[in-house]
């Protein structure tokens, strides 16, 4: 068990969120860490059905990515991309709220990135809990690169709230 600690007290300097540790008896064991600046456990995940590229003049609909909303907190996001030419068009992410977990919304927010030519760019965004009031998930219905002369690439994005 001493050993077990030092390794999870290296995990939390370095910054880690979570600590995934192997038990031949249980199986996988799940630690939360502190992760954030100001100490609070996190839980993170990445979006799913996210296109890895967007051809130019393309906005590609209908990716059906849910992003779970905890009620009572925030919700962070982080797109990491970039372009194929030495263009930086801007690229909307469109979001759309769901109430119950299974219908979405109507109304689409919209969060545009600009990314830095050939060079890998990272954008993050935050929700307060007010402006997330109510909701359960956050849907990612389409990225479009209408505006775009080449290709929109290594796109991901990766979503994170606090456990408190």
């Amino acid at each position: 068990m001493k050993n077990l600690t030092k390794k999870i007290g290296a995990a939390a300097l370095l910054g880690l969120s979570v600590l995934v540790l192997w038990s031949v008896v249980s199986g996988p064991v799940v630690l939360s860490v502190r992760a954030d600046s100001q100490g609070y456990p996190t839980t993170m995940g990445t979006a799913t059905n996210i296109p890895t590229f967007v051809t130019a003049s393309v906005v590609s609909n209908g990716l059906n990515s849910w992003i779970p909303v905890s009620q009572g907190r925030g919700l962070a996001l982080q797109w990491v991309g970039k372009m194929s030419a030495a263009t930086s068009p801007p690229c909307p992410i469109y979001l759309q709220p769901s109430l119950d977990g299974t219908n979405i919304s109507t109304n689409v927010w919209t969060w545009t990135v600009t990314p830095g030519g050939t060079t890998s760019t990272a954008f993050v965004t935050n929700w307060s809990r007010a402006q997330l009031e109510g909701f359960t998930f956050l849907v990612v219905s389409g990225i479009s690169n209408a505006a775009g002369s080449g290709t929109l690439t290594n796109t991901s994005l990766v979503w994170q709230y606090p456990n408190f």
